[in-house]
């Protein structure tokens, strides 16, 4: 697990795009969620975001349609149909149909058994390849969000699986501290550093100082 922490404008998501791209790898094993400040008080607004990608679905799309592609990951990751499309479904706000039993129990309950199956995905999918998790913008992240992702931090020791999260320095982490666990704080680029950007982008034509100092 990377945590990387940096002021708004320093480049958090270009860094993570950037260490994407080095990788080289297919994109199946890039699982990849986004928080949305307009989504704070969404549970797990992020989560079904990319349950969505991995259903190669928008949530514009037909429920029958919609159904019809989760089972298809439910079956992608060997888990049982009547047992976990209620779970997802539920999650998705998607009717299940009739052929699946209604989702009991108290509204913690389920979402406890969510988290659970979410966890189980992720963990399943690390098995069939190594795989990229990253979070962007835990700021904005919605509590069920983040108690998906501390039950997730618990069960990834000895997991294939990378867990990178960014965030801006206001949002504390409230996980406890652990082995596998690094913190990145990533700061501004300084006047050299900057400058020698400018000379590389501009062929090192030798632009005025003036124009320079003002970039």
């Amino acid at each position: 697990v990377v945590l990387v922490s940096a002021e708004p404008g320093v480049g958090k998501s270009r860094l993570l795009s950037a260490f994407r791209a080095s990788l080289d790898v297919e994109e199946d094993i890039v699982f990849e969620a986004r928080c949305a400040t307009y989504h704070q008080n969404t549970a797990f607004d992020p989560v079904i975001g990319l349950v969505h990608r991995l259903m190669n679905c928008s949530p514009d799309d037909g429920d029958e349609l919609r159904l019809g592609r989760l089972e298809e990951l439910v079956r992608k990751f060997d888990l049982p149909l009547d047992a976990t499309i209620p779970l997802l479904a539920d999650l998705l706000s998607l009717p299940p149909g009739s052929q699946y039993p209604v989702v009991e129990g108290t509204p913690e309950r389920r979402k406890q058994k969510a988290i659970e199956t979410l966890v189980e995905i992720v963990l399943i999918s690390s098995e069939q390849q190594p795989l990229l998790f990253t979070v962007e913008d835990l700021h904005w992240s919605d509590p069920s969000t983040l108690e998906f992702l501390g039950t997730l931090m618990e069960q990834l020791p000895g997991s294939a699986v990378l867990l990178v999260m960014t965030y801006r320095p206001e949002f504390i982490p409230a996980w406890p501290v652990r082995a596998n666990v690094s913190q990145l704080q990533v700061s501004s680029l300084t006047t050299d550093q900057t400058t020698e950007i400018v000379s590389k982008l501009s062929d090192e034509r030798g632009l005025p100082s003036e124009v320079v100092d003002y970039i």
